[in-house]
């Protein structure tokens, strides 16, 4: 019995990894203020249907490139198993023109004046009304969709609560039109990153607009400026959306001092990081695993049994939760409750197997060596 539990994990696992962990819809927009047709593609999370939840929306440009990574990006680093960040809608916007719509120039009579009112007025209104957004929204942009981020954060500072830009950088004309915008607008908790690849001009503009930020200190203005010496400008893209996402909720990193002062620590830390947001954004499960796993590095079992049935609590619906559960007393050699542990894991995938997607099962053999030992016992 406990052989064919260990199979049924094993299974179910593999499976899901065959699965996709998200839905996509799209839409037709009549843009009055493009004067054409446009289409945007929405990803959600898989168990969107299920529950009532409100989501943060990632917006992205380039839509025809970059939105399948980013939704996948998004998939990755919110898994309930070792994601830091919270599940969200992804928003991608393909092209048309896009030297039309993303060629910023600073003359008001171009196209990308139509561009920024198209996003403000017609796409996030249209994604507002039609899905469950919890009000915290995150921009992308890449090359020449950079400088669309740029702008918006200019000139509309608080449409969005996170500007990511990739592949950036501004020279002496930009940086005099955020000069003279920046200091007039104020900042609640929002984020700016910003990345450019190694050498040419573009690292030569990010550090020119790095300086500038410093020098501002925009207040309520998170921010954080990287050159990436050996990457080019298409590995920046990638990079910088998994950076920058990274970075807005770094803080759902438990620092290991944290976790070395024992459950109760952890829980007011991440309790205090959440109410940093926004939104009402929940716990990612991945912060708990983590950091449990740190507890059992450090020798801290009976904390890290703590942590996770505290978390466990939180998300009772959770069969990745009480999976690491499982794989905690495993490793304290408590096989009795780690084989009770992984059997419930089951019971509340049921079937809604991408749930257990994330199931330590795929990550280490300690549940397997737990049911194997106590098959013998």
């Amino acid at each position: 019995m406990r052989r064919l539990i260990l199979f049924a994990l094993i299974f179910v696992s593999t499976e899901a990894l065959c699965q996709s962990q998200r839905a996509e819809h799209s839409h037709e927009i009549a843009s009055k203020h493009l004067n054409e047709d446009r289409v945007i593609n929405v990803s959600v999370p898989a168990d969107y249907s299920s529950d009532d939840d409100a989501f943060p929306t990632l917006y992205v440009l380039d839509g025809e490139w970059i939105f399948d990574f980013a939704a996948g990006t998004v998939a990755l680093m919110s898994n309930d198993s070792i994601g830091h960040i919270p599940n969200m809608l992804v928003v991608g916007i393909p092209n048309t023109d896009r030297a039309r719509d993303l060629s910023v120039t600073l003359d008001t009579n171009d196209g990308y004046e139509n561009f920024l009112k198209f996003i403000e007025l017609e796409v996030m209104p249209l994604v507002d009304r039609e899905y469950r957004t919890s009000g915290f929204d995150l921009f992308y942009g890449w090359s020449s969709g950079s400088a669309i981020c740029g702008q918006l954060m200019a000139r509309r500072p608080m449409l969005f609560d996170a500007y990511l830009q990739s592949g950036a950088g501004i020279g002496p004309k930009s940086s005099a039109f955020l000069a003279e915008r920046l200091p007039k607008h104020s900042y609640e908790n929002q984020f700016l990153y910003v990345n450019s690849e190694g050498g040419g001009p573009r690292a030569d503009g990010l550090r020119r607009y790095s300086e500038l930020i410093e020098s501002l200190k925009p207040e309520g203005l998170r921010w954080k400026f990287e050159v990436l010496e050996e990457s080019t400008h298409l590995e920046v893209l990638p990079e910088g959306l998994e950076a920058g996402l990274a970075f807005v909720f770094a803080d759902f990193h438990v620092p290991e001092t944290v976790a070395r002062s024992g459950s109760k620590a952890v829980i007011t830390y991440l309790e205090e990081v959440r109410s940093h947001f926004n939104f009402d954004v929940p716990i990612p499960q991945g912060a708990f695993v983590e950091t449990a796993s740190v507890m059992l590095h450090n020798g801290s079992l009976d904390e890290a049994v703590s942590l996770l049935q505290h978390a466990a609590e939180l998300y009772p619906e959770s069969a990745v939760m009480v999976g690491a559960l499982g794989e905690v007393y495993a490793h304290g050699e408590k096989y009795h409750l780690a084989a009770e542990a992984f059997e419930l894991a089951m019971q509340k995938a049921g079937n809604n197997r991408t749930l257990y997607l994330q199931n330590r099962v795929m990550h280490t053999k300690m549940s397997g060596q737990a049911l194997i030992r106590r098959q013998n016992d």
